[in-house]
């Protein structure tokens, strides 16, 4: 991942910066705290906080918000997410979307 490649003998450690980015990109949008965090040669370590008090605290638009930040979503969501009135048939379909969404913005797994 990093460091030295003993085969080719090129040197990764221009990596280190972008798993750094990414990390803190990810805790941005997920409602978890990077506690701390080390980059070494072939793997990473990462102490997390899950806020699932924050995940429970979004509104439903706040949730789609978050999960448009890297994910697509569905065409109810995208709707949704700009204020297009859902029609009365489809708010069940919304409202599991959103529980799905929720609950995996607070999951790591």
């Amino acid at each position: 991942m990093c460091g030295d490649d003993k085969y080719t003998g090129k040197n990764y450690d221009h990596r280190r910066g972008w798993v750094k980015e990414q990390i803190l990109k990810l805790s941005e949008v997920f409602a978890i705290d990077v506690a701390a965090y080390a980059v070494m040669s072939n793997h990473l370590h990462v102490v997390l906080y899950i806020d699932l008090e924050m995940a429970n605290s979004w509104s439903d638009r706040e949730v789609v918000e978050q999960w448009h930040r890297l994910f697509n979503g569905t065409a109810l969501t995208q709707k949704f997410a700009i204020g297009e009135v859902i029609d009365e048939h489809l708010v069940v379909q919304l409202k599991h979307l959103i529980a799905t969404y929720r609950s995996r913005l607070s999951d790591i797994s």
